[in-house]
């Protein structure tokens, strides 16, 4: 049952380093090109751009959050693999 737990912990810990897609600050500069044409000022620009890169960095945070919460619970996991073959080992008895 140990080594069930730390296959478990182990199989967590790999979930939370797996490549994620993170939300990309901005946008491309093809995307910049119906604004420069209408000469718009850059200050119009930036207020049209700031809430997108707000939501950017809300939604990167959120994927950050949900890793580490995967991977702390593999660490209490694999921490708690002995106690829980300990107590499997002495229940068998």
């Amino acid at each position: 049952m140990m080594a069930v737990t730390f296959f478990l912990a182990a199989g967590l810990a790999a979930w939370s380093a797996r490549p994620i897609a993170f939300a990309a600050p901005g946008q491309d500069f093809s995307d910049f090109e119906a604004d420069i044409a209408e000469q718009r000022s850059l200050e119009a620009v930036l207020k049209e751009l700031g809430p997108q890169l707000d939501e950017c960095a809300k939604e990167n945070q959120l994927r950050i959050a949900k890793n580490a919460l995967l991977f702390k619970s593999a660490l209490v996991l694999a921490a708690s693999a002995p106690l829980i073959g300990g107590i499997v080992a002495v229940l068998e008895m």
